[in-house]
């Protein structure tokens, strides 16, 4: 399989587009109903250039979000405003193991 410049088309896959009565070649993936996860891979869905646009346009993350919220998840840092722990030189041990603490059965 070939990649195209124009981003995500993949020519020679020899996927139908997926769309209801359409005959083109299915040259982009989008999502299928089974997300990837712990099982394996996710099902992916093939459609031609004309139906994956309407496919992405169903699509909106910021959907019923306010101007700041949006502005938030946009911001480089988003995720990282946890607190991280401090380091300690000892790695939280305060004292060696002692040899009276080992039991050899």
């Amino acid at each position: 399989m070939k990649t195209d410049k124009f981003h995500g088309r993949i020519h020679g896959t020899g996927q139908l587009c997926n769309a209801p009565g359409c005959d083109e070649a299915g040259e982009f993936r989008a999502p299928g109903v089974r997300r990837p996860g712990f099982d394996g891979p996710g099902d992916y869905r093939w459609f031609c250039l004309e139906h994956v646009r309407q496919f992405n346009s169903g699509y909106d993350f910021f959907a019923g979000m306010t101007p700041e919220e949006i502005l938030k998840a946009q911001s480089p840092l988003s995720g990282w405003e946890r607190e991280t722990r401090a380091f300690r030189p000892d790695a939280g041990i305060d004292s060696p193991p002692r040899w009276a603490d080992f039991a050899d059965p």
